[in-house]
């Protein structure tokens, strides 16, 4: 059973030793062991010191129980669970004892996934139930309350991926020093909120990864009613192909879908708690603990009663416990997948959730894989960016009210409710306001989004600022920002009680708003869903007209989402209302680009944009710039208007300075020494030329181009033409005047299903990417090709280089 069981303790065991091999740690010298003897145990790994051979560290690799005559191991486990903390720290107490040591080894829990390392503890009786430690009862070896003070007193660090060597080292390293007392554990141990980080981060990983995605898949393969019902919620959420877009066509990304589930239902069961507190509802406890036989789908429709009732007698939190599609999760038929989300429940029943706080928004990035987001067109914004915009259209006033259309995972919202918090209450971030004012915060805030996913975020993002005081003022939607016109009353889906009986829950759109700010989707219109792009005609039809700004896919007219944002935006704002959004910096030198800065200088006071140098998603390449509009009052002129142009050059690794960047938007002429900044009169500023221009000269980018020895003229190794026939070759140098197109991309250019039909053999057809609105980045590789393959685009360019016979 042991060789069956420890390989993970054997690869832990090999790399320890190599590190310990010939070095010195702190002065010491170590040793490892497996299978360590202490008391008739067996710990899994101790490092020694030698040549005392006293342990200074041990690590636990399996779940044990040890009472007498029976034996059980298991290496599949949660390392923050209680048990296993028990049964490392038991051994480590038995340690303390046998060697009479003023403190235990310090301690470790790991499997695969994770590894969390404790400080050395000097009473451990005092967290330990002594006799079931005796009689290897670990599961109950550490009581509740002892588990949270162990945590937040020995805690040390948790990281993932434990079969690092640069890791185990300076486990290592860091153990001798406190040992040798060289350093205190203070000194190296992290919060304990980043414990609470990594036990939650850890729920996800292992939930989805290890019980919900095979199950996910079986019934996704076998179920067609499961499928047409998660797939008519993903085209509602905004999917534009469908359950297809999140978990591929052949099912491969359905670790996408899994992990969103088991993020929504993490987030359901924590707000539970806090709700529990405050209002009169039936504690929710481990569901299996008293229901040992219960099945997988019984255990969550007694879930999902709990968190209707919470909606009923809340009269709010719909965005929080309705989520459609990702409310669809499944288990299999395993003990252990209920047991994860008993464990749960238990842990957030024995801390304090209040101290659960701002930290929904930090995994966002983990939470939902780069693929998808990128399709999405969604990304989070940095903490800097979002404050900056935050603070110029709020503008010092705490009575703004604030929208935030496609509000993502909240974090231009939460920066707006830290910044009214202050101007209300004089707290700085991170200091919740009280009560009546959080309520007061949550009333001048609005948030939507199309996917109930980010929506949730958004909602928990901004219910755990108080958590004291959970309030159903909140204004967050599930809803497509152009489906929306001010003044406009929405009815919540779900009926909730009142003493005259069940009602739906109204929200009312304010005719007008302070601050709209945001980070709207950089989507190009192709991949808007039908039903969306009608909306964005239907709002905009007659300004799309007057500033030629539909799209035009065939002539390769396509502008971003964003532009239809900021133009639907316009009407929400009250006269000098400001608009704050990070937008693609692509429109700055495209043709259409032209059009959308006419728009700009003809409805609003353009007061600022900031082109950004350094790359601030973690994208391929991908450009950004912050736009600062003011709405005009009616009639008032625009022409006198300074409008500030600003490159904002951050290396890499740097921070954005908020504050110096806001007085250098107010003092341009003074902040000339530190940053590129030009300064135009609106109406000196020309509407039929590219903005790229107003930011950087032509000349002075040549110049810069030219410094650099990668940079080299195409004319010193050929001479440039627009084709390879004489027609182009003629019209390229001047000879003659001409269209530089001889229409011949339908013979040259073909779709897959084309060449088949022509019977085109494949050494003929070379790979094509057929025009730069497929360019979503700055970079094109061989998986975005293979995409507009399978889509059905013109992939392939016919080139002949023999006969025909």
């Amino acid at each position: 059973m042991y060789r069956r069981e420890r390989p993970l303790q054997d690869e832990l065991y090999r790399l320890i030793a190599n590190i310990v091999r010939n070095k010195r740690f702190a002065g010491l010298t170590l040793s490892v062991q497996t299978e360590f003897f202490i008391d008739n145990r067996r710990v899994d790994i101790a490092v020694l010191k030698d040549p005392e051979g006293v342990p200074i560290l041990i690590i636990e690799t399996k779940r044990k129980v040890e009472r007498r005559g029976y034996s059980k191991r298991e290496e599949r486990f949660d390392p923050y669970g209680r048990a296993v903390l028990g049964q490392a720290l038991s051994y480590a107490a038995l340690i303390k004892e046998k060697y009479s040591l003023p403190a235990t080894p310090a301690f470790a829990t790991a499997n695969r996934d994770a590894i969390v390392l404790f400080s050395p503890v000097r009473e451990p009786r005092n967290y330990l139930n002594w006799e079931a430690v005796e009689v290897g009862e670990y599961e109950s070896a550490l009581d509740p309350r002892a588990y949270v003070s162990l945590i937040h007193e020995h805690y040390l660090l948790d990281e993932k991926n434990p079969l690092r060597e640069e890791l185990l080292q300076y486990v290592l390293d860091q153990v001798a020093r406190i040992w040798q007392r060289e350093v205190s554990p203070e000194a190296v141990r992290k919060k304990p909120g980043d414990w609470l980080l990594g036990k939650l981060r850890y729920f996800v990983d292992s939930l989805s990864r290890y019980y919900v995605e095979d199950m996910l898949r079986a019934r996704l393969t076998t179920d067609e009613r499961f499928v047409a019902d998660l797939n008519a919620l993903a085209v509602k959420a905004g999917y534009k192909n469908g359950l297809a877009d999140i978990v591929g066509e052949d099912y491969s990304r359905v670790g996408t879908l899994a992990r969103m589930m088991a993020y929504v239902l993490m987030n359901k069961v924590i707000f539970y708690k806090v709700l529990e507190r405050h209002y009169n509802l039936e504690e929710l406890k481990p569901i299996l603990r008293d229901n040992p036989e219960i099945s997988s789908e019984k255990y969550l429709a007694l879930l999902n009663q709990r968190f209707r009732e919470a909606i009923e007698r809340t009269g709010d939190f719909e965005q929080i416990f309705i989520t459609g599609l990702f409310d669809h999760i499944v288990f299999p038929e395993e003990r252990a997948a209920l047991n994860e989300i008993d464990e749960l429940i238990q842990l957030l029943s024995e801390i304090e959730v209040e101290r659960l706080g701002d930290i929904i928004g930090y995994i966002y990035e983990e939470l939902i894989p780069a693929e998808e987001r990128h399709r999405m067109g969604q990304f989070y914004t940095p903490q800097p960016i979002a404050e900056l915009i935050a603070k110029w259209c709020i503008n010092g006033n705490p009575s703004a009210t604030v929208l935030g259309p496609g509000c993502g995972s909240g974090t231009f919202e939460v920066e707006a409710y830290w910044l009214l918090s202050y101007l209300k209450t004089g707290r700085r971030r991170g200091i919740p306001p009280g009560s009546d004012a959080h309520r007061s915060i949550l009333k001048q805030i609005y948030a939507l989004d199309i996917n109930p996913f980010p929506a949730q975020l958004t909602a928990m993002n901004l219910a755990m600022k108080n958590v004291r005081a959970p309030t159903s003022e909140a204004n967050i939607l599930t809803a497509d920002f152009f489906s929306v016109i001010p003044g406009q009353k929405f009815i919540a889906p779900y009926p909730v009680m009142t003493p005259s009986g069940p009602k739906h829950k109204e929200v009312v759109f304010p005719q007008d708003f302070d601050a709209v700010i945001g980070n709207p989707p950089y989507t190009r219109w192709t991949e808007i869903p039908r039903d969306v792009q009608k909306k964005i005609e239907e709002r905009l039809g007659d300004l799309l007209t007057k500033y030629n700004l539909r799209a035009d896919v065939m002539r390769g007219k396509e502008p971003g989402l964003y532009v239809y944002f900021i133009m639907h935006a316009h009407k929400f704002l009250k006269p000098g209302g400001r608009l704050g959004m990070i937008i693609s910096d692509s429109w700055l030198q495209a043709q259409y680009g032209v059009d959308f800065g006419r728009y700009l200088l003809e409805n609003f006071k353009v007061k600022a944009l900031i082109d950004i140098s350094a790359r601030v998603f973690p994208v391929p390449l991908i450009g950004t710039c912050i736009i600062l509009l003011e709405k005009p009052a009616t009639g008032e002129s625009l022409e006198d208007n300074k409008v500030v142009f600003m490159y904002l050059s951050i290396p890499k690794g740097g921070i954005l300075n908020v504050e110096d960047i806001l007085w250098a938007i107010n003092n341009p002429e003074k902040a000339k020494e530190r940053y590129r900044i030009r300064v135009y009169r609106q109406g000196d500023i020309p509407k039929d030329k590219r903005w790229l221009d107003l930011l950087f000269r032509p000349h002075e980018i040549l110049e810069v181009l030219k410094q650099s020895s990668l940079i080299k003229k195409l004319s010193e190794y050929f001479e440039p033409s627009y084709g390879n026939i004489l027609y182009l070759y003629l019209t390229s140098i001047g000879k003659i005047r001409g269209v530089r197109n001889v229409g011949g991309n339908e013979f040259f250019y073909l779709t897959e299903e084309r060449a088949r039909e022509l019977g085109i053999p494949q050494e003929f057809l070379h790979p094509l990417l057929p025009s730069s609105r497929y360019l979503r980045f700055f970079t094109f590789t061989q998986g975005d090709w293979e995409n507009l393959r399978k889509e059905g685009a013109e992939c392939y360019l016919f080139l002949c280089r023999k006969a025909k016979n």
